[in-house]
């Protein structure tokens, strides 16, 4: 471990970053690479929740636990592509 490292902040997702706007849009953006359209109550009520939690939902959803998970699949897809892109901003009280 470097002796020049002083503190390590761990975001809860949403704390630092902007994830959850960047998750509902991944959560859409995934659900129309599978021609599905996502109610926005669904969407709404995943913010927050546990994987499990939405791929239960998801499952319900599409009667497809296959489909539930190419959904996460591009999700995830989305996600990352925001973040090697520096597309996903810090909350705007955070100084970096």
């Amino acid at each position: 471990m470097s002796k020049d490292l002083r503190a390590v902040i761990f975001d809860m997702d949403g704390l630092i970053i902007e994830s959850e706007k960047v998750y509902r849009e991944g959560w859409i953006y995934g659900a129309k690479a599978m021609n599905i359209d996502l109610l926005e109550e669904l969407v709404a009520r995943m913010a927050g929740r546990s994987p499990e939690e939405n791929t239960r939902e998801l499952i319900a959803y599409t009667n497809s636990k296959t489909t539930a998970q190419r959904i996460r699949n591009w999700r995830e897809r989305y996600f990352y592509e925001q973040l090697i892109n520096n597309k996903i901003m810090l909350k705007p009280y955070f100084c970096n």
